[in-house]
Parts: structure tokens; C-alpha cells; sequence
């Protein structure tokens, strides 16, 4: 898709990104440690200048390709809206963000919002990738041993696996479930 763009604007953007992943990613640590409000401060200036830096490049690469912008732009949502729009009270929204050293999981409820430190990405990728095996073993045939054994194996890791995974990303934040629906992003 960009196609077109200068090199340098496309790497920029890029750049750009990163550095404002990053750093929201920093001033979220910064804000959970209760550290030295001037340092947030200092932090959100800068992620301030990165926006503002990052959108300039954006209007540059949108007038060299116009293309490059024409699917609908969706814009941030607000936890305010957020939690309007959950107002049956029967809803939970769960958005999980990876990360090398720790994940993060954020539960937003009609009347509150909390965030919730996980394990690594390796540790969650791990354990997904180690349940998904084993609700596929009835699906593969790979030729390695026998079938019926792998899918029995497969059947006897079957809660270890499930208990695992779900207790990584959901055990945190058990209490607030209940029998609410989820939304998961």
C-alpha cells in the first residue's frame, strides 16, 4: 500500500510508531509505579511532539498518495465512551497488549476500569501455541506415531493446557467476570 510514498517518509512513519508505542508504553509503567509526577509530565510533552511529528508525516504520505489514506480512518475511542456504550452492566471489555518483558490486560466495565500486569509475550505465545496442539491433535496427521495415542495424549493434557492458559489470561481479572459477556481485543 505505500507504494509510491518516498522511502524516507515510509521509514519516518515507521519510526514514528515505534517511538509512540514506546513511550505510551513507558508512561504507563511510570503512572503504575507512582513515580515523580514531572517525569509523566515530561513524558506525555513528549508523546505530545512524537503525535504531532507522526501526524506531519502522515499529511505528507497522504499528498504523495492520496491511495495510501483512502480506506475510512477509525479514530481512538475514550473510556468514557467506552463505558457508555457498556451500560447493561452485563459486559466486560478486555483488551490485551504483548510485550517483550510483561503484558498488560485492561477490564473496562460500565463503572470501572483496571489494569492488570501479565507475563511476557513468550510465556503467553508458549502456552497458546501448547493448547491449540492440543485441541488440533484430532485434526493433524502428521505421521509421527500413532494417531489414536497422539489424540489420547492430547485428551489427557487437554485441562492441564486450557487450566494453564486460561489462568494466564484470565486469572487476574477472575473476580470481575462472573457471568458476564466478554468482549476481548
Amino acid at each position: 500500500m505505500r507504494a509510491g510514498a518516498a522511502r524516507d517518509l515510509v521509514e519516518k512513519e515507521q519510526t514514528l510508531r515505534g517511538l509512540l508505542r514506546a513511550q505510551a508504553e513507558y508512561q504507563l509503567n511510570l503512572s503504575m509505579s507512582g513515580k515523580d509526577s514531572a517525569e509523566l509530565t515530561d513524558v506525555a510533552d513528549q508523546i505530545a511532539r512524537l503525535r504531532s511529528d507522526y501526524q506531519t508525516v502522515q499529511a505528507q504520505l497522504r499528498e504523495q498518495n492520496p491511495r495510501l489514506f483512502s480506506f475510512e480512518q477509525f479514530a481512538p475511542v475514550d473510556l468514557e465512551r467506552i463505558q457508555k456504550e457498556l451500560q447493561d452492566g452485563d459486559t466486560i471489555l478486555l483488551e490485551y497488549a504483548l510485550g517483550d518483558d510483561h503484558s498488560y490486560l485492561w477490564a473496562v466495565t460500565s463503572n470501572s476500569s483496571d489494569v492488570y500486569i501479565l507475563p511476557a509475550r513468550k510465556e503467553i505465545e508458549d502456552a497458546a501455541r501448547e493448547f491449540n496442539k492440543v485441541i488440533t491433535a484430532r485434526q493433524r496427521i502428521d505421521g509421527q506415531g500413532d494417531y489414536e495415542s497422539n489424540v489420547k495424549a492430547a485428551d489427557n493434557l487437554y485441562l492441564e493446557k486450557a487450566s494453564n492458559l486460561s489462568r494466564i489470561l484470565l486469572g487476574t481479572v477472575a473476580e470481575k467476570l462472573g457471568n458476564r459477556r466478554l468482549v476481548v481485543v
